[in-house]
């Protein structure tokens, strides 16, 4: 892959923005002024929902710096570090950039340590659209890239010296991880209309995010082979760090897979089916953003209005699994293993929600067409 293509132009944005809306538009505005960008809609799946998506910047960079920040990337890429953070890299050594360029500073050699302190202030008083400020760990990750971005160029010998070795990181505090109760995910799981498509698909989603408590870009990238029946378990094939591993996956998520392939899948799937699991109505893979909307309705829908969407199933079905366990533990003979160990016969007796004996079949049995 040419190196080049690690760093996110306009204009790749702007084709991935428009492969993937209705109507798309620039989104123009400054970061510098915190001014918010024009709206657009996606697919059918979204029924007007509108949502922010950065496709370019309005800045010139210097051709020696953009050679210096595609050389950057690239030295990165061959260590292993996958394309997303990549991407996540160039935009914000561009973001930076812009700031730069608005302080009249054009070249990495111009950048003081005072520089980055007022970036560093920058940061701190800036406000989304919403009027929020960044999180401290937004801010932490900002900072620490743009670091590593300098490191580097001063061990390449780019830079005499590294003007980030003053600027001292914004601490970050630890927050315990949001979760739901096993009402609370009850109520969530019984948002979707199982009277369309693309009810028992989003279903089906929650289902199996409850049950195998995988990450929400693992989850994207499922392919039909991927799911062992036989084993109780789904294939991670590349998750966090490039690691792979199986997760187990109970019983009323497999029943709830084997509805979404035989009734929604085939509906939803184009004649170059692309394999993976989930699919859009018009039968593309989901974007990140996509999906983490569409669960994010579904919490919303059930009136809770405790922040997050996808990973708020990991960390509930850990919880819950964990809880289970702690109970199951006291009894004689139940020791706790050292180091704790998930797998698939554990699962189907503590997940709360593995056994289809706990799916409502009563209410739900006419949606699925198994009868009364």
């Amino acid at each position: 892959m040419n190196a080049k293509e690690f760093l996110p132009s306009p204009e790749s944005i702007a084709k991935y923005v428009k492969q993937n809306t209705k109507k798309y538009s620039s989104f123009m505005k400054g970061m510098m002024h915190g001014k918010g960008g024009q709206e657009i809609t996606r697919e059918d799946d979204y029924k007007g929902h509108h949502i922010v998506i950065l496709t370019k910047y309005t800045i010139t960079i210097d051709g020696q710096v953009v050679n210096i920040i595609l050389t950057y990337l690239k030295s990165i890429a061959v260590k292993g570090f996958s394309e997303s953070t990549l991407r996540v890299r160039g935009i914000y050594i561009e973001m930076f950039l812009r700031w730069c360029e608005t302080s009249g500073v054009s070249f990495p050699n111009e950048i003081k340590a005072e520089t980055l302190l007022r970036f560093q202030e920058h940061l701190f008083f800036y406000r989304k659209m919403n009027g929020q400020p960044l999180s401290l760990s937004t801010q932490f990750s900002r900072l620490s890239l743009i670091r590593l971005w300098f490191r580097w160029m001063h061990h390449q010998g780019l830079l005499p010296k590294d003007p980030t070795k003053a600027l001292e990181l914004p601490r970050t505090a630890y927050k315990l991880p949001t979760i739901l109760t096993k009402q609370q995910m009850e109520k969530v799981l019984e948002q979707p209309d199982l009277g369309k498509l693309v009810g028992i698909r989003d279903r089906t989603i929650l289902e199996v995010l409850y049950s195998t408590g995988i990450r929400r870009t693992e989850l994207m990238q499922l392919q039909i082979e991927d799911v062992d029946r036989e084993r109780g378990v789904v294939i991670i094939r590349e998750g966090k760090g490039k690691r792979g591993r199986t997760a187990p996956i109970g019983e009323r998520a497999l029943v709830w897979l084997d509805q979404y392939f035989s009734r929604v899948r085939p509906v939803f799937a184009k004649e170059a089916d692309s394999g993976f699991i989930f699919l859009t109505s018009s039968g593309a893979q989901f974007a990140p953003n996509h999906l983490s909307w569409l669960v994010r309705r579904h919490i919303l829908g059930a009136n809770i209005t405790k922040k997050g969407a996808c990973h708020i199933f990991r960390h509930t079905m850990a919880t819950h699994y964990a809880g289970e366990w702690s109970r199951y533990a006291l009894y004689p003979g139940n020791a706790w293993p050292r180091p704790f160990r998930y797998n698939a016969n554990l699962h189907s007796r503590l997940h709360p929600k593995a056994e289809a004996g706990s799916f409502p079949y009563t209410s739900l049995r006419p949606h699925l067409g198994l009868g009364n």
